[in-house]
């Protein structure tokens, strides 16, 4: 497995080599309140074919794009990620909660601690990679429903970091455990966390210049 290049025609990408003080090896953590199983056990509960790291790709992307200025994740909107016609309360409300910690991970003066749910460090990397790979999906869906309302990301520099994560997205070749594709299982989460910050940064960016 293959790392992706850093986003260096990424806007601001200067100040985002301070992400690397973050952590030196990406901590791929679960949320405060759910976990990888926990959200997956939620899923399955409500019928839904959609995974974990697809529903949270949904979550960020919404997150990027609206920041705070949405209260609260419209129940529709989560039912229509899943294509159902009912949603339980206890599944709103751990969207809710994902949506909560995302955007106040990506908000202006935060430290960017955005974690995404993926399974943990003990589980097979082919499993891990291939989650990874459903959360870009899930990402790129949200991203291209509201791509009407924010044509900034047809500007080159977003085709090419949305075209890369397509590109992670439709990978299908097996991935074994190795060192090497440990390092760079987390090289491309960092990159991953790159474009997501510079969405909610031109998100925002978008929204000041219309007031």
């Amino acid at each position: 497995m293959k790392a992706l290049p850093e986003a260096q025609n990424s806007p601001d990408h200067d100040d985002h080599h301070t992400m690397r003080a973050f952590n030196e090896k990406v901590h791929v953590r679960s949320m405060e309140e759910m976990t990888h199983q926990q959200v997956a056990g939620e899923l399955i509960a409500l019928g839904s074919d959609c995974g974990p790291g697809e529903f949270h790709g949904f979550v960020v992307a919404r997150a990027a794009l609206f920041g705070a200025s949405e209260a609260m994740l419209p129940r529709e909107v989560v039912m229509a990620w899943l294509e159902v016609s009912a949603l339980s309360d206890s599944l709103h409300q751990v969207a809710s909660s994902l949506y909560e910690t995302a955007v106040e991970s990506l908000e202006e003066f935060s430290d960017f601690d955005l974690a995404l749910l993926l399974p943990d460090d003990e589980t097979a990397m082919d499993d891990r990679f291939s989650e990874l790979t459903c959360w870009c999906n899930g990402f790129l869906e949200e991203l291209q429903a509201s791509q009407s309302s924010n044509d900034w990301l047809m500007g080159p520099d977003y085709q090419e970091m949305l075209s890369d994560l397509s590109q992670i997205g439709q990978s299908l070749a097996p991935v074994p455990d190795s060192e090497a594709n440990e390092n760079d299982y987390f090289e491309i989460i960092e990159y991953v966390r790159v474009v997501v910050l510079s969405v909610a940064t031109e998100a925002q960016r978008s929204k000041m210049r219309l007031r």
